[in-house]
């Protein structure tokens, strides 16, 4: 099971009594939180109401936002309110704020993430933080990989989303978003 590490520890829970346990393994990935979903809604009712689906959100190293429309073409957005949204980490749910599943230490096999900062100029890597011995066996043994190893602090250094963010939850552009997503307008909501 891959998933946000708050969904790891869920399956988890659920899974544990079952004798098949064991052959269970959990992959987590760096979250930066699950944004409100009044970032969508405000989008696809005040900006673009030939909205079909989210295509992506991020391609390769660039956080870029596209969607379908209803005649099916592809939109590309290089600013869009729910992508900004996230990046300013100012729209996540309050409980992602104070995650009890972030951190170095997790209860999945495998942690994933990319990894920034790549000072060699190969671009944006991928990460994998193992979390026992059967997943650090299983990576051990795998073919056609580059590995490298790091130490932890590299690790968070590198992706700072490892981590919650609490003092985000007091911020004052936190703490009045849902009025401003109520009374402000679309283009009012993009400029702050």
């Amino acid at each position: 099971f891959t998933g946000t590490g708050c969904q790891v520890a869920a399956v988890l829970e659920y899974c544990k009594k079952s004798s098949n346990y064991h052959l269970l393994y959990t992959m987590d990935l760096v979250c930066g939180g699950v944004p409100s979903s009044l970032l969508m809604d405000r989008f696809v009712d005040n900006a673009n109401p030939s909205f079909s689906k989210v295509v992506h959100f991020r391609v390769k190293e660039n956080y870029r936002f596209a969607y379908e429309d209803t005649s099916c073409n592809i939109v590309k957005c290089k600013k869009a309110l729910p992508l900004d949204g996230f990046k300013s980490s100012l729209t996540s749910r309050y409980s992602c704020y104070e995650c009890s599943f972030a951190g170095l230490h997790r209860k999945s096999d495998w942690t994933i993430g990319d990894y920034w900062g790549d000072k060699e100029g190969k671009g944006c890597r991928s990460l994998v933080m193992c979390h026992n011995d059967r997943a650090k066996r299983i990576v051990d043994n795998l073919d056609g990989i580059e590995i490298e190893k790091m130490d932890n602090w590299s690790f968070v250094y590198n992706n700072p989303r490892i981590v919650s963010f609490p003092f985000m939850k007091g911020r004052l552009e936190r703490r009045i978003l849902a009025w401003n997503f109520q009374h402000l307008s679309y283009k009012t909501l993009c400029k702050i």
